[in-house]
């Protein structure tokens, strides 16, 4: 009869303990949450159109946008993605267009109007997985023809703040 009542028993406390567990995680866990920062989680499936964010690729480019392009605003996060044809993973970074303007320096790679365009991904691959931060998110192919992307990103949306400001 003893082991009956154990039997039953170790489930019973394993599961009281998980919810004292996830009790006092969420507790903390609401606690430390900055109301600056807002945490999301996002899974699609979706069909391109054609590219109208670079000027004069809508007939030679497809592209899905995962995070419309926001300047005020930083998404930092992971996203994962299977696609039915090969595609790169873009994010977007705002710039400084005054500084760009007045640049002596060689001008930036992928700029297109008010942001830079930058990639992890540098070969065209039909599913992956990378961390990302910046300002916007799309997926991109250099095909004409229209893809499927299943994708989930998982992340939080924080607003600029830099560490110091450095003056020359």
């Amino acid at each position: 009869m003893k082991e009956n009542i154990s039997m039953f028993m170790i489930p019973t406390l394993f599961l009281i303990v998980s919810s004292i567990n996830s009790i006092a995680y969420g507790q903390n866990e609401n606690k430390a949450m900055d109301e600056s920062q807002k945490f999301f989680a996002i899974q699609k499936t979706v069909t391109s159109i054609p590219d109208s964010i670079a000027p004069g690729h809508a007939q030679y480019h497809q592209i899905v946008i995962a995070l419309p392009y926001n300047p005020n605003s930083i998404y930092v996060g992971e996203v994962s993605y299977s696609a039915s044809s090969p595609i790169n993973v873009f994010v977007q970074q705002t710039l400084n267009t005054t500084v760009t303007q007045n640049a002596t320096a060689r001008p930036l790679a992928n700029m297109e109007g008010e942001y830079a365009i930058g990639s992890t991904i540098l070969e065209d691959k039909v599913a992956d997985n990378m961390q990302f931060a910046g300002s916007g998110v799309y997926f991109h192919s250099r095909s004409s023809e229209p893809f499927t992307v299943v994708y989930t990103i998982v992340g939080k949306m924080v607003a600029p703040s830099p560490l110091f400001q450095f003056e020359p």
